[in-house]
């Protein structure tokens, strides 16, 4: 169950963030700065399921 959360958390969130970047296709800075909000996401949003899950496995 843990590892389905996880991987589920990463891979809706770099869905999203991919959808992004391919929608702004031409523009360097701005997919850049996408990819970076992306990868920074995906890390936030892992960290939250991981302190979820775990917390909710220690009750």
């Amino acid at each position: 169950m843990r590892l389905l959360l996880q991987f589920g958390t990463i891979v809706v969130v770099s869905l999203a963030g991919s959808l992004a970047v391919a929608a702004v296709d031409g523009h360097a800075w701005l997919t850049l700065i996408l990819g970076v909000a992306t990868a920074i996401a995906t890390i936030a949003a892992y960290r939250w399921v991981v302190r979820r899950v775990g917390a909710t496995l220690a009750r």
